[in-house]
């Protein structure tokens, strides 16, 4: 499923459920939301060259967008799943070319995390967090700028990625409460466990830095 057509299911799915009564919630332990922010995501390559082992990381940032849901598991942990939208991006250029080639795959991403509250109730609660992370690749495209030309040439690359990245997130972050919604900051980071290039010779494995914002309902 394209990125178009699978998170604007997904908003709608959390946008319905969050019209049923907010009171609720202190009953369901059920809380949804939405958050924004920058990631700052890194390709921790490596290729052969002349026999020998090369290695690099490459950071750049993008925004990131999510949408999660948590259920409380007693008063002081809880479990959020959430559907994030996580961008990896990768540039070379060639010895002797006259440009540049830019890789960028966009993922959306599955975390199941496991929450440890330090606080039951109150106006702040602050939390750290820990999970699985598995991440759908939605698309890739390789873009190639030529200098000579001054032209962008670019081609959709998918067939070279593994479909799926599995890997681990953990962070903390608090939940802020003012009146009926709750402003959420959290800080995470995102290691990618598997080489998602399909041949050999090549690896690409992703991790990241997110920061994010973002209101709960």
């Amino acid at each position: 499923m394209s990125l178009r057509r699978s998170f604007p299911v997904a908003a709608l799915v959390l946008l319905l459920a969050s019209t049923y009564p907010l009171r609720a919630e202190d009953e369901t332990g059920v809380r949804l939301g939405i958050k924004a922010g920058p990631g700052f995501s890194t390709v921790r390559w490596g290729m052969l060259v002349l026999g020998e082992s090369v290695t690099g990381t490459e950071t750049h940032r993008k925004l990131t967008v999510g949408l999660l849901a948590e259920f409380d598991l007693g008063q002081w942990f809880a479990v959020q799943p959430e559907l994030d939208l996580f961008t990896a991006v990768h540039t070379y250029t060639p010895p002797l070319g006259q440009g540049t080639f830019t890789d960028t795959l966009q993922y959306l991403q599955v975390p199941i995390l496991f929450k440890m509250k330090f606080a039951r109730k109150g106006w702040i609660v602050p939390a750290v967090f820990a999970g699985p992370c598995l991440g759908v690749l939605l698309k890739a495209r390789d873009s190639y700028y030529d200098v000579e030309s001054g032209q962008t040439y670019s081609a959709d690359t998918k067939d070279l990625y593994r479909d799926f990245d599995l890997g681990g997130a953990a962070g903390a972050g608090v939940d802020i409460q003012v009146r009926n919604l709750r402003l959420i900051f959290d800080v995470r980071y995102y290691l990618g466990l598997m080489n998602v290039y399909r041949a050999a010779g090549y690896s690409w494995k992703n991790s990241g830095l997110m920061i994010t914002a973002g209101l709960g309902f």
